[in-house]
Parts: C-alpha cells; structure tokens; sequence
C-alpha cells in the first residue's frame, strides 16, 4: 500500500507475505470520542496502523454476546508474528 500526500511524498508498506492495513485521517481516541461522523475533528494527520491478523472477519456479528465462528478466531494462547518493510517513497 502506498500513502502519498499532493506532493507525491510518502510511504509504502509492505507484508511479508500480507498484511492487513488501516490508513485514516483520526487516531483511535478520536474515533472513539465522536459520537458522530461530523463531530470529527479537521485533520492534517494519517493514521497507519499495520495488523497481521484480526478475529471475526466475514460479517459475523460479535457484538450482544455472540461470537465469531470458532475458523475465524484468533488463539488466545498463542504466539503471533508477522512482518512488514517500509519504504519511503
């Protein structure tokens, strides 16, 4: 994935062999603070964040009780590495 500004600098992740990545303009405080969409604040910022994995995906409803489907859990006890280079652009 490459994230570039108008200018055209920037950053380039890469997985080894993949990697799941999340590129927003808030943090995920701010996120989390809103209550609504237009209650964000005006950002000059990208937030990456680069995750190797994550349970539940595939539009199971985790939410009230309910748990993902035991093929898309993540172990809890276990180890978990992945790896990923950036590049500057």
């Amino acid at each position: 994935m490459k994230i570039k500004d108008q200018d055209g600098n920037g950053i380039k992740i890469i997985g080894d062999p993949t990697v799941e990545i999340n590129a927003i303009p808030y943090t995920p405080f701010e996120l989390e603070e809103a209550s609504h969409h237009y209650k964000l604040p005006i950002s000059d910022k990208v937030s990456v964040r680069v995750n190797g994995w994550q349970t539940g995906v595939g539009g199971d409803d985790a939410w009230g009780g309910q748990h993902a489907h035991t093929e898309y859990r993540l172990g809890t006890h276990q180890n978990y590495s992945y790896r990923f280079t950036i590049e500057g652009l």
